[in-house]
């Protein structure tokens, strides 16, 4: 088929006509040229080409014209995007070509990062086009929020990007819900064996365009320069590159905190930066990517969350602040510059930490340069002073300690001579003291103990056998029980209850003292016929003179003077 020359020789709907026009759009892009004949055929296309060649165009322009051929409001075009600013993208696209046409024409977005709530009110309306994320899609799936069965046109864009950043799982969960009969397409930067497999299983005798001189080569326009330096000149240098160059500049970091670090850094000496990676809000990124796109701020320092789908016009330079670990990423990266046929400068940064990351992002884009290239290994960092390097049992180079055992330094065992004045360590550990046998278990009499006092040095102990030992009777585990009892009643003191069942209540003694119960005092049988108690009785006492409230009222105890003189109080005191 031949490829395609200008988009006036497509049989496109006025309004997307007009809004090309707009757009100053005329000529398409190579990518452009060999994918839209065949995506107007209803056939399912595998697209390979370099960060910046317009893919989301190749794309976009089919799926509005076949949806407004066919007719049927009821058809949806279902579009996965590995990242949100990559999903805002395609649906200001859409949005773009679908401007002046009526009816339900307006896409929905579906992203993480912001309330549920406005997605499932747009879902429940029946959108034509659905522009999502894996992980927020399933999401809404799971709550059966949409339904899928109308689907009749999927787009996987970026698909190697979704399976780098872990969307294998939701990706399939997504295909697994959509109709058999429908036109899929895929575009990506590169072509693993992953998406070959998804190619193979979800896709129908699709049609491979891959254009440029590979999709592993950075486009021609793109110069690249690298700078070897020491980790402390980084910032010094990216100073004299800002200093000496004009227009706007991405700079990419490996991290979130060297992220804000840098940026930090620059406004302090004076330079607008923003800042772009996972840990900022939905909100703040679009406010941060529109502020950069309407030149507010110069510098955007980014982690490898920009690196696809942020089509920024007129950015001059890329710097690799920070070499990305992934070799792919780093075309990507350099991709943010050069776009549309432009020019860019894309600048690395290249310490002695990072020559084998280096070396393999050569092996990709320049091989013969590979070649050339002497095999070096990754240079040690020597510790900052005061710095709890790796073996010391700190982080170093992202490793987290207590997860990674060569990370914790050495054992207690190794851990070498004191820092003081109090000697060398004892190699032997103190044996943990011994436990006192309870009550119980300490030996009677002849009878064997259970437990051995003191186990033999060095000896094991073997399991003891409780058979070997003598038991006590069951008379003298009674008697035990008994005295018990006795030392309980002496410390609680004299009984101050009900009767108890020794003796019937009015006995001799009588009353409150008298009796023969158990703590009556009087001769009596115990409860187990084991004899009288060895306790005397006690003998009652006669009562005191003042124990009896009336005895001033008695006659002779002086009572008739009482009730002649009075109650006089100081003078019963006084008694």
């Amino acid at each position: 088929m031949d490829a395609l020359t200008s988009f006036d020789s497509l049989e496109l709907p006025l309004p997307v006509k007009k809004a090309l026009e707009h757009s100053q759009i005329s000529i398409p892009s190579p990518i452009q040229a060999e994918a839209i004949p065949h995506a107007m055929l209803g056939k399912d296309v595998i697209g390979l080409a370099q960060t910046g060649t317009g893919k989301t165009l190749a794309f976009c322009l089919p799926l509005v014209t076949l949806m407004d051929r066919n007719g049927d409001q009821d058809d949806c075009a279902l579009i996965l995007a590995p990242t949100r600013e990559i999903a805002i993208q395609v649906t200001e696209v859409i949005k773009h070509l679908t401007l002046k046409m009526t009816g339900r024409w307006h896409p929905v977005l579906v992203i993480g990062g912001v309330g549920m709530q406005p997605q499932i009110d747009g879902l429940k309306k029946k959108p034509r086009f659905i522009v999502a994320t894996p992980g927020r899609l399933v999401d809404h799936m799971r709550e059966r929020h949409t339904e899928l069965e109308n689907v009749k046109f999927l787009v996987l864009d970026e698909a190697d990007r979704m399976l780098d950043m872990g969307f294998a799982p939701q990706l399939n969960e997504v295909l697994r819900g959509l109709p058999r009969e429908r036109q899929t397409m895929l575009f990506s930067a590169t072509f693993p064996k992953e998406i070959e497999e998804i190619s193979q299983k979800y896709l129908i005798s699709p049609v491979r365009v891959e254009v440029g001189p590979g999709h592993s080569v950075p486009i021609e326009s793109i110069k690249q320069e690298t700078r070897e330096l020491e980790e402390e000149q980084k910032f010094d240098t990216l100073l004299d590159i800002i200093a000496k160059t004009e227009g706007t500049m991405i700079v990419f970091t490996r991290t979130k905190y060297r992220t804000e670090k840098l940026a930090r850094n620059l406004e302090k000496n004076s330079i607008s930066a923003g800042r772009l990676h996972g840990d900022r809000s939905q909100a703040q990124r679009q406010n941060t990517l529109r502020a950069f796109k309407d030149g507010e701020i110069r510098i955007l320092v980014a982690t490898d969350i920009a690196a696809r789908g942020i089509d920024v016009p007129e950015v001059g330079h890329v710097i690799n602040y920070d070499i990305p670990h992934v070799p792919e990423e780093y075309i990507h990266r350099i991709g943010r510059t050069g776009r549309a046929g432009a020019t860019g400068i894309s600048i690395s940064f290249i310490t002695p930490e990072v020559r084998e990351e280096w070396r393999a992002i050569l092996k990709l884009i320049d091989p013969e340069l590979y070649a050339k290239t002497p095999k070096v290994a990754n240079a040690v960092r020597e510790p900052k002073p005061g710095q709890r390097t790796r073996q010391d049992g700190g982080r170093d180079q992202g490793h987290n300690p207590r997860h990674d055992r060569s990370a914790r330094g050495p054992r207690r065992d190794d851990r070498g001579p004191r820092r003081d004045d109090r000697g060398p360590r004892r190699d032997d550990r103190r044996p943990p003291p011994e436990r006192r046998p309870y009550r119980d278990e300490r030996p009677q009499g002849d009878a064997q103990p259970r437990f051995d006092s003191a186990p033999q040095q060095g000896h094991q102990s073997e399991e003891v056998d409780q058979d070997s030992f003598a038991q006590p009777s069951l008379e003298e585990q009674m008697s035990r029980i008994d005295q018990a009892q006795r030392r309980d009643r002496g410390a609680r003191g004299p009984h101050r209850g009900p009767p108890q069942r020794g003796g019937p209540r009015n006995s001799s003694g009588g009353g409150r003292h008298g009796g023969q119960g158990p703590n009556r005092g009087g001769p009596h049988r115990r409860p187990d016929n084991r004899g009288p108690n060895s306790a005397r009785p006690t003998q009652p006492r006669p009562p005191r003179e003042d124990m009896d409230d009336n005895i001033g009222n008695r006659e002779g105890a002086g009572g008739e003077d009482k009730k002649k003189e009075g109650w006089n109080l100081m003078g019963w005191f006084k008694k």
